[in-house]
């Protein structure tokens, strides 16, 4: 993350809850709507075919 951070050059931040202790939590009917991402996920040689499917699940199901 730290490199792809820096090459692009985009903040990240790590968040621990969705909860925010001032303001609106994130998730909350206040927050605006974003658009769908479009997700690359890159697989081969040395890649778990087991870890890459939970990844395409939880991007799928959850995102």
């Amino acid at each position: 993350m730290r490199e792809a951070q820096q090459q692009l050059q985009v903040p990240v931040f790590s968040l621990r809850s969705g909860l925010t202790p001032t303001g609106h939590d994130l998730g909350s009917r206040s927050m605006a709507p974003v658009t769908l991402p479009q997700v690359l996920i890159v697989g081969g040689e040395g890649t778990s075919e087991y870890e890459a499917g939970e990844i395409w699940h939880y991007f799928d199901t959850k995102v």
